[in-house]
């Protein structure tokens, strides 16, 4: 469990972000090193053209946290929104200070890493329809 100031410090660094219908949160391959957390909305994760789309995201989800966790450098999926979205996106290096500020929280966050995410949930539903394409 992570501490109050820690959770105070990060909130504190919560950017803002606002999606229009259509918009691209980001797109399968793109270079990622923020996740985002949906606050207001809907989007859909579109695994690529050929699979079309995996799944669709409403408010409390989070997103792209495989990046911001340090298990990929590129966005495995495209997000795309649904509707008029209200978002959080906190950056990797915000993350890492703080971090670096409050190392009990560290633990916290290599367990995340280890758990089931969505975007995890989504790289295995690629590869086991690729499987059983061939």
């Amino acid at each position: 469990d992570c501490g109050k100031e820690f959770l105070t410090e990060i909130i504190l660094r919560l950017k803002a972000q606002t999606l229009s219908p259509g918009d691209y949160l980001y797109e399968e391959g793109e270079y990622g090193d923020s996740m985002y957390f949906l606050i207001k909305g809907s989007v859909e994760v579109e695994v690529d053209a050929k699979h079309g789309v995996f799944a669709e995201l409403r408010e409390g989800s989070y997103l792209g946290e495989t990046c911001v966790l340090g298990l990929s450098e590129v966005r495995p999926v495209s997000v795309r929104a649904m509707n008029w979205c209200n978002l959080f996106c906190l950056t990797m290096d915000a993350l890492e200070d703080c971090l670096a500020h409050h190392p009990e929280a560290q633990v916290h966050f290599r367990k995340l890493a280890v758990q089931t995410t969505a975007e995890k949930t989504v790289q295995g539903a690629i590869e086991r329809l690729e499987q059983a394409e061939q």
